[in-house]
């Protein structure tokens, strides 16, 4: 199993890259108003955020199967980045 510590590298490097593309759009377009941007940006702290969390209490007694609680930090991510590239797509048009 990846250790935590290299979990916790991969989700804040794939999450700034979503957060830099979100103020690369900005820079971009000046005139798109940036209030249309701050409902990705938010929803992208909030994910990170939530797995971070999720992994910092991650008990190996009382969770059970690490390999199975991992592997749904790492689906949860990988949605949630879908998620948000698919807003930043809607918002920037």
């Amino acid at each position: 199993m990846a250790s935590r510590k290299n979990l916790k590298k991969d989700i804040d490097y794939l999450v700034f890259e979503l957060l830099a593309e979100c103020y690369g759009c900005i820079y971009e377009s000046p005139d798109i108003d940036l209030s249309r941007f701050e409902g990705v940006i938010n929803d992208t702290i909030e994910l990170k955020e939530d797995l971070l969390s999720r992994i910092s209490q991650f008990d190996n007694s009382s969770e059970g199967n690490a390999r199975s609680f991992f592997k749904k930090i790492r689906i949860d991510l990988l949605v949630g980045l879908n998620a948000g590239y698919e807003k930043l797509q809607k918002v920037s048009e």
